[in-house]
């Protein structure tokens, strides 16, 4: 994978273990409401990124139990009103990404 050691979330491009190069899309942080969307169309691929080292790809199955249980109401929009951590003391920023071909990725970046 192409690292420069930074968190994935902050970059304009990060490539994948498989090679494919992921670009950042517009808006540069999504809504928790359109998260929640991207997240639960089977269509969209979903990661979470744990740390630099750390990137887990969720199955569309386990998708809605994991928002659910995790990052709903965890969101940060980055509008400067705190966030409630969960019950794991994180709390997530979403991201929406594109390859070349089109496909769509929602980035969900732990934080502490």
């Amino acid at each position: 994978m192409s690292d420069d050691g930074s968190a994935r979330s902050s970059r304009q491009t990060w490539t994948d273990e498989d090679g494919v190069v992921w670009t950042r899309g517009r808006p540069r942080v999504l809504t928790e409401r359109d998260a929640r969307r991207l997240v639960l169309r089977a269509s969209t691929l979903v990661v979470v990124e744990r740390s630099v080292d750390d990137l887990v790809v969720l199955d569309p199955a386990v998708r809605r139990e994991f928002w659910a249980s995790h990052v709903a109401g965890h969101v940060d929009e980055r509008t400067g009103e705190p966030v409630p951590p969960n019950h794991l003391g994180l709390t997530y920023a979403a991201s929406p990404w594109t390859d070349g071909s089109g496909r769509r990725l929602v980035l969900l970046a732990e934080e502490c």
